[in-house]
């Protein structure tokens, strides 16, 4: 059995950088009372990532509940928070150890783990791919009653762009 090595295009510094840009507008957003998914969009949609928002929100809550007490953030340096988060996330530490919290807390943030891993990859992978989700032929989308989300219909080149409303929903 041979095994190809394919190079990842997502750098490990980008998904860093991520991470810590979402735990400290998390952080923020939690100290001011504000509505935390949203700024963690506001800010994500920028990097189109804004779908991780909900990931990094659950992520992020569950950290916090698994340390047993506030996450803290660096400012000009990362914090040993923000340190343990991105060894965790890239998979060069274990968390196990470090946490104080009961086993089940413990295996619901690897769960959230896991699934930040998967979220993250995929959501980056698709944005530098060469197979954007823009690109992708549109989906029909039925209910059970037969209804449809949306009246989508096969996109003409020369009268509409992928992702634009077909002419029945502008009306």
């Amino acid at each position: 059995m041979n095994h190809v090595f394919v190079p990842s295009p997502v750098r490990l510094s980008e998904v860093h950088g991520l991470v810590t840009a979402a735990a400290r507008c998390w952080r923020t957003a939690r100290d001011q009372r504000a509505r935390v998914q949203r700024r963690l969009y506001a800010l994500l949609i920028d990097h189109d990532c804004g779908m991780l928002a909900p990931v990094f929100n659950g992520l992020l809550t569950l950290y916090e509940t698994a340390l047993g007490r506030p996450i803290v953030v660096g400012g000009a340096g990362l914090s040993l928070n923000e340190q343990a988060l991105l060894s965790i996330v890239d998979g060069s530490h274990h968390h196990h150890g470090t946490m104080r919290c009961s086993e089940g807390m413990a295996s619901a943030f690897s769960c959230a783990v896991r699934s930040a891993r998967i979220m993250i990859a995929k959501v980056l992978v698709d944005r530098i791919g060469p197979h954007r989700p823009s690109s992708l032929a549109p989906m029909r989308l039925e209910f059970a009653g037969g209804e449809r989300l949306f009246d989508w219909k096969v996109v003409n080149a020369r009268n509409e762009q992928p992702g634009q409303p077909s002419d029945s929903l502008r009306a």
